[in-house]
């Protein structure tokens, strides 16, 4: 499994939220009247991060009921890893 921060979910995230903090930071600094902007950078800055974690965790879940069954259904005594000997 892929380490997370080397995934097409994290940079996809990433540029999600930074994309929503600077809607919310340019509206705070050019004196936006529309609060709504600054409240749609926060909403999608924020649900960008959920839904990174949500795929992480999905992922996770995914490779570790993988390796199970693959544990389960290999014979008593057997492993993975050949033997160094």
């Amino acid at each position: 499994m892929k380490n997370g921060t080397s995934t097409s979910e994290f940079a996809l995230s990433l540029v999600a939220m930074v994309a929503g903090l600077a809607a919310f930071v340019l509206g705070a600094l050019l004196g936006d009247t529309h609060q709504a902007t600054q409240l749609a950078g926060l909403v999608v800055s924020g649900l960008s991060g959920l839904g990174y974690t949500w795929s992480r965790t999905a992922v996770k879940r995914a490779d570790s009921a993988s390796r199970a069954v693959l544990g389960a259904s290999s014979p008593a005594g057997s492993s993975d890893v050949a033997d160094p000997s």
